[in-house]
């Protein structure tokens, strides 16, 4: 969701924030990739509409630049959308060196990890 929020911004140049279309499409496409809301592809693809099919290939680029380098593969970041109650989809994210960071009831995963030798192998 933040990343196809400030896609918008950059798109529309919101606020005090100057118009950068390239960059608003290539973070609107990093949210529209993979496991996201419906609301948020159709929005990528509502924009991409008005992009003339000539620079079509041009914004493939710059969307698979920003996903190589923001999107889940990149930060670690994967997400699981369920829809268990057959009314609201819910999307479930997780950071996949979370528990290196967390504290949770007092321990530190970073400490409890280092004390079971995980860092030493």
């Amino acid at each position: 969701m933040s990343q196809a929020r400030l896609g918008e911004i950059l798109v529309l140049g919101l606020g005090s924030v100057d118009q950068d279309i390239a960059a608003g499409m290539g973070w609107m496409g990093v949210a529209a990739s993979g496991t996201t809301l419906p609301s948020i592809r159709n929005r990528f693809n509502e924009l991409k509409s008005h992009v003339p099919s000539a620079l079509h290939s041009r914004l493939s680029s710059i969307v698979a630049a920003y996903t190589a380098k923001y999107g889940s593969e990149a930060t670690g970041v994967n997400c699981l959308r369920d829809k268990s109650d057959g009314y609201f989809t819910i999307i479930y994210c997780r950071f996949e060196d979370e528990w290196k960071y967390a504290k949770y009831m007092g321990v530190d995963g970073a400490d409890a990890l280092a004390d079971m030798g995980a860092y030493g192998q």
